[in-house]
């Protein structure tokens, strides 16, 4: 964009063709609007791949965490991990 800016200024304006203003300006339009499309499109892409991986982490610890973590801890520290972990995928949704 800052190019097609100073080719307006240094083209368009200093030789005062309206039609090269207008065809650059329009050309700006079209490449900010392309860039918005596909900041919605990367972004929608980011997200579904960010939440599939928060469904597969949290179905994979609360199917194989707590056996593992059975014995490795003790049990009051089971207890909190057990009653922590479906409250926090509840509150991430």
């Amino acid at each position: 964009m800052p190019l097609l800016m100073s080719r307006i200024i240094d083209v368009g304006i200093a030789n005062r063709d309206v039609g090269y203003i207008g065809r650059i300006g329009l050309l700006m339009v079209v490449l900010a609007l392309f860039a918005i499309v596909c900041g919605v499109i990367f972004m929608r892409l980011s997200t579904v791949g960010s939440m599939g991986f928060g469904a597969n982490l949290r179905r994979r610890t609360l199917r194989e965490g707590p056996a593992v973590l059975l014995h490795q801890y003790r049990p009051v520290q089971y207890r909190i991990l057990v009653t922590a972990l479906p409250t926090t995928s509840t509150t991430s949704r």
